[in-house]
């Protein structure tokens, strides 16, 4: 294993490199630093001289989707398309907002659907409305995605309240979507404190009945994270929901009490006669 920091290495593998005393090995991590760094022209001498280094380029190419180096992803996918296959890379260029990027990666994949579906859930998590935008009007299908856990990008974008427009404007039904845990983004709200996307997922006011796996329902969420004033929009909104109690027998009121200091008042009977009015 090579020692020091990461300028002093990159530069003895260049000198190994020089003087033909590389490794295959020696040639990956020469690939890698590059894409990182940007040099274009190294990445091309690299594999101009030693082709098949780019069946092993995925670190490389994340590298340099990561730090929007487009020059020398356009190599990388040159040379070989099946890269795209591996999902960190769209989750990079999502994260970051890297449209360009996207829409280059895109080109060169019209096909992959499950290894760019974790972009879209990605971008909405990370709140780039261009970024939604553009994979939405290349990719429509891509809504269909979800994150490992089965939550869907509605899930992901309750922090941001244009996105979740956007998102019902595209597919109204994902309101009904539930993750692998049973919980719809309104629960997802409802535990961010998410008030404005509470008011736009309230046009189906039936949603506050839905309970998740461990019998929740989004009140619930609201009460257990303390985010007392979306307790008190989603109560307004279906008073009956209070007197749900989970899976293991706690209601909301314990909860409401316990953490949300808004509304709580130190007993569940005056909390309960608060909160009802």
């Amino acid at each position: 294993m090579r020692v020091g920091g990461d300028e002093e290495v990159a530069q003895e593998l260049l000198l190994l490199i020089a003087h033909d005393q590389a490794n295959e090995q020696d040639h990956r991590l020469a690939l890698k630093w590059a894409a990182r760094k940007g040099h274009g022209d190294l990445v091309a001498h690299l594999l101009a001289k030693w082709p098949a280094l780019v069946s092993s380029a995925l670190d490389a190419l994340d590298g340099a989707v990561n730090h929007n180096h487009i020059e020398i992803v356009t190599q990388l996918l040159a040379m070989d398309p099946t890269l795209l296959d591996r999902q960190s890379s769209w989750r990079g260029a999502a994260d970051k907002g890297y449209d360009e990027m996207l829409n280059l990666m895109l080109s060169y994949n019209p096909s992959l659907v499950d290894a760019a579906g974790t972009a879209l859930t990605t971008a909405a998590g990370a709140g780039h409305e261009s970024t939604v935008a553009l994979l939405l009007a290349k990719r429509p299908e891509l809504i269909h995605g979800t994150g490992f856990d089965g939550r869907t990008a509605l899930h992901y974008a309750v922090a941001k309240q244009c996105i979740v427009k956007q998102l019902l404007d595209h597919k109204p039904e994902l309101i009904d979507a539930v993750s692998s845990t049973g919980s719809t983004a309104l629960h997802e709200a409802a535990s961010r404190g998410s008030t404005e996307a509470i008011d736009l997922l309230e046009r189906k006011p039936e949603l506050s009945d839905v309970v998740d796996a461990c019998g929740q329902n989004a009140l619930h969420l609201a009460a257990f994270y303390g985010r007392g004033e979306a307790f008190l929009k989603l109560l307004a909104q279906n008073p009956r929901s209070i007197d749900v109690v989970t899976s293991q027998k706690r209601s909301i009121l314990y909860f409401a009490t316990a953490r949300c200091p808004s509304v709580g008042n130190g007993s569940f009977a005056k909390t309960r006669a608060r909160v009802l009015g």
